[in-house]
């Protein structure tokens, strides 16, 4: 009953809108005072671990840029574990650097790998990589969310355009962000845990529910973010249910009391 490790989400679980969400903080301090593996994760691909990280630090939280894995990151090593093929981007020029010596053709790709590239999403960007789909490429996403917070509000994600081209193609993406196994997987094997040993801790059921059920560990849903005021259709449902991750101290101590 008890974890040795946490799978935490960023957005909408520890901040919202740019803001800490009350309480986080003293939250993560206790989970790393007790022991606990922290792995926070994200699909913001927009962003290196090391900008992620400052902001956070700037916060309070007591976070360093080894423990965050974004998709981005994950993409990057998936792309590593491929050699000989080559991609074509579709990402911001802030992460362009973290893809250093990944073989690009930007005529015939193997794979067209695409993030959240904001006002970029135009008809000449997505007309290219749709004519390189339909000569063979690989869609790679690195995430498919639909929308996201920014600090003045929602705004349309990534995933709305890949949907566009998942059906124009009828090409499923391979998704290397939450919630796709590979991305969990990835973050285990980042604190050294099992499944079983984990808890994934988040807001948004269609990510990091869904990412916690598809490797088999237990879960935790904040009732803040996407989930605040049942604004997310729930199709996975959390172990736990939390308002917010500033009752996860009082959960840790419940548990160790009744499995000491």
């Amino acid at each position: 009953m008890k974890p040795k490790g946490l799978l935490i989400d960023i957005d909408g679980t520890l901040v919202h809108q740019g803001i800490a969400i009350p309480g986080a903080v003293k939250a993560i301090e206790y989970a790393q005072d007790s022991g606990l593996k922290c792995r926070f994760l994200t699909n913001i691909t927009g962003r290196t671990p090391e900008a992620i990280a400052t902001d956070l630090q700037t916060l309070g939280f007591p976070v360093v840029a080894q423990q965050i894995q974004t998709a981005t990151t994950a993409c990057v090593d998936f792309l590593k574990e491929m050699p000989g093929q080559t991609s074509h981007l579709l990402v911001p020029e802030t992460v362009r650097p973290l893809f250093d010596g990944i073989a690009i053709d930007n005529e015939r790709p193997d794979n067209v790998v695409i993030s959240d590239i904001g006002r970029a999403f135009c008809f000449d960007n997505l007309n290219e990589v749709f004519l390189m789909l339909r000569n063979g490429a690989r869609l790679i996403a690195l995430q498919k969310n639909l929308f996201w917070y920014d600090v003045d509000g929602p705004k349309l994600d990534c995933g709305a355009f890949i949907a566009g081209l998942e059906l124009a193609t009828q090409q499923t993406a391979e998704v290397t962000g939450k919630p796709s196994r590979l991305f969990f997987e990835m973050a285990l094997k980042a604190i050294a845990c099992s499944a079983e040993e984990v808890w994934v801790i988040g807001d948004d059921p269609s990510t990091d529910l869904a990412g916690a059920n598809a490797i088999g560990a237990r879960s935790v849903q904040v009732l803040t973010g996407k989930s605040a005021n049942g604004s997310m259709s729930v199709e996975h449902h959390g172990t736990h249910c939390l308002s917010s991750i500033a009752d996860l101290p009082h959960l840790l101590d419940n548990l160790l009391i009744r499995y000491p």
